[in-house]
């Protein structure tokens, strides 16, 4: 990863060719401040460059301690509306000058755009063999779009180090819309999964939430946000172990996901799948049974469950969210395993996109139930487990 001007300079341009074929060379006419940009350039401490979803380049670095991300795309009018508000918001898209531009070109590993070689001579090459050379700006209209992305209120868009984590540009891409509609999920499934992306300070859910969120297969989204609710199984019981044990009272703060760590660490103490399940179910029930009743009525395989959700009977509901959670572990088996066709449930893309709002609103209840906020155990007026 070289930071020489002169190199990255050599190095764009070559990525043209002229019109009698040969690579473009020269010189890219200097700013009016190159000082200031060069130091610019060396004061950027590098991250990672990785392919996210779709096939779009990322990097990300910091420049005077703040976390930017760039990312080989441009978000639509919309899109950027959603994501950078007003101009206030958490993220803000930037321009930096030409130094920096030129080392992202590289980084990204970016193309120039279909154009004639006569544009290319005309544009690139001749101003580039002249003295003052070819304006830097012209060179990044020819070359594919990226946007640079910085944070502006790291307590809104908590950030890890550069190359510590894709968090952040995972949560720019939720706002691209090619990427999001490819599954059909409801737009209250795509908001939810943005929210929990602002609460996650631990950076755990969200390379799942993001590749559920950018899956084209409805019931491969589902799957994927299964799997982040199985992440949720041990809180409820980790829970009730820390105050069995008196950690809840002790001063200060305790982490709940590094108790349940050194549970599997030390104890190897693991989840028992649809026995948690089953327990997780109970609880978001008693808070919200209107989700369960929504699900029953937007997806088939659970239609017959209608009357007694409904029911004025709790023994009858108590009995159906039992039901609920065989019909819903069987449709997470269809997905994972394969079965004779006559033993899979009927479920078409907007089952499975009722079932990811659902399950999508369940990680959400128990993610801001038991870690949401301080890291802490809280006083909550519910039965353990």
């Amino acid at each position: 990863m070289t930071t020489d001007i002169e190199k990255l300079e050599a190095r764009a341009l070559a990525k043209f060719v002229d019109i009698k074929g040969v690579a473009v060379s020269g010189k890219i006419a200097p700013p009016s401040d190159i000082r200031a940009e060069v130091q610019e350039l060396k004061s950027l401490v590098k991250g990672a460059t990785w392919t996210a979803a779709g096939g779009i380049s990322a990097f990300d670095f910091s420049i005077a301690d703040k976390y930017c991300v760039a990312l080989k795309m441009s978000l639509s009018e919309s899109d950027a509306a959603d994501l950078l508000g007003a101009g206030d918001g958490p993220i803000e898209l930037v321009e930096f000058g030409g130094a920096v531009g030129l080392f992202l070109i590289d980084q990204l590993k970016l193309k120039p755009r279909s154009q004639s070689p006569e544009w290319v001579e005309e544009h690139i090459a001749f101003p580039a063999s002249q003295g003052n050379g070819v304006d830097f700006a012209v060179l990044r209209g020819a070359i594919e779009e990226f946007s640079v992305f910085r944070i502006r209120d790291e307590q809104i868009v908590r950030p890890s180090k550069p190359g510590a984590s894709r968090h952040v540009a995972n949560f720019i891409l939720t706002h691209h819309r090619p990427l999001t509609t490819a599954a059909g999920l409801s737009q209250k499934t795509i908001d939810c999964i943005r929210e929990i992306f602002l609460q996650e300070r631990s950076h755990l859910l969200d390379d799942n939430l993001f590749t559920a969120l950018s899956s084209p297969i409805p019931r491969h989204a589902f799957l994927e946000l299964y799997r982040t609710l199985e992440f949720v199984f041990v809180l409820p019981r980790v829970k009730a172990l820390a105050g069995s044990l008196g950690l809840d009272k002790a001063e200060g703060e305790l982490d709940l996901i590094e108790l349940a760590r050194a549970c599997y660490s030390q104890l190897r103490w693991k989840r028992v799948e649809r026995d948690s399940l089953e327990r997780l179910f109970e609880e978001y029930s008693r808070r919200y049974l209107v989700s369960f009743q929504s699900l029953a009525a937007q997806c088939k395989p659970f239609r017959s469950l209608t009357p007694a959700l409904q029911s004025a009977e709790t023994e009858q509901v108590r009995a159906a969210v039992t039901k609920f959670g065989d019909k819903f572990y069987a449709l997470r088996n269809q997905v994972v395993h394969q079965l004779w066709k006559e033993e899979e449930a009927d479920c078409d893309a907007a089952d499975w996109a009722a079932l990811a709002e659902f399950t999508i609103g369940c990680v959400k209840f128990f993610y801001e139930s038991y870690l949401s906020g301080p890291a802490r155990i809280r006083a909550v007026n519910r039965p353990g487990f």
